[in-house]
């Protein structure tokens, strides 16, 4: 028999949280709904119609939605500071800016665009967004574009694009950080043999802050709801030094 791939769109997330709720054990859920429009829209209507407790993560709640739950998110518009500071100590005020399209993408951005539009701290020739994820056919361009634009320093979104436009810069005889600082927003602290400063949430400090939530909605039903947000951790693995 050949294996069936299911599309995105087709997958039912709120048929799984239904079948979890079966489960006589469950006392609440942590729930990340699926970014795509077309599956996300039945997991939100699912969560604003179910009665167990949830807790949403990493997810911003529908704009007009008949009821708002507990959520825990990181807190991309400070990480955004964080990483702008630390171009600025090292002499780099011309920094451009390269973001894939995700669901925290857009936190990310409007971080980013506060600071260029009301700060005269850093100057941003260019803005690069909608990047479909591990689509890497338009490095090319980008890293044409940074060579042209004269910056010294890149904000990227997220680990893939940062390492592609890393790999892409040595092919043309550029290095990071040599002749380019980059830091990787949402990025992976582990140790790879490209290593990139990077701004990332503790995985134990979102996982801790939503059980947290979620305890506290079982145990007071009835409380104002909360929505609390985790600063990115900046982690310096030196992919950033001193302007040139």
């Amino acid at each position: 028999m050949e294996p069936q791939i299911r599309e995105e769109a087709d997958v039912r997330e709120d048929e799984i949280l239904d079948e979890l709720t079966h489960d006589p054990a469950l006392c609440g859920l942590i729930v990340a709904p699926n970014a795509h429009p077309e599956c996300g829209k039945y997991t939100w209507n699912w969560i604003e119609q179910t009665k167990t407790p949830t807790v949403i993560i990493e997810r911003d709640l529908p704009l007009l939605g008949s009821r708002y739950v507990d959520s825990v998110r990181t807190n991309h518009p400070y990480g955004v500071r964080k990483a702008a500071v630390r171009f600025l100590q090292h002499g780099h005020t011309r920094v451009g800016a390269a973001f894939t399209d995700t669901p925290t993408s857009e936190l990310i951005q409007d971080g980013w665009k506060q600071i260029v539009t009301e700060s005269d701290a850093i100057e941003c020739p260019f803005t690069i967004t909608g990047i479909q994820p591990y689509n890497t056919r338009d490095v090319n361009q980008i890293v044409d574009t940074i060579l042209d634009s004269g910056v010294t320093a890149m904000l990227v979104h997220s680990d893939y694009l940062a390492i592609a436009i890393a790999q892409t810069l040595e092919r043309r005889g550029k290095r990071v950080p040599d002749d380019i600082s980059m830091i990787s927003v949402n990025g992976f602290a582990t140790p790879s043999s490209r290593p990139l400063t990077v701004l990332r949430s503790s995985d134990k400090d979102l996982a801790e802050a939503a059980i947290n939530l979620l305890i506290n909605r079982i145990q007071n039903p009835d409380s104002t709801t909360r929505h609390i947000y985790v600063d990115p951790t900046l982690t310096d693995r030196g992919s950033v030094i001193d302007k040139q």
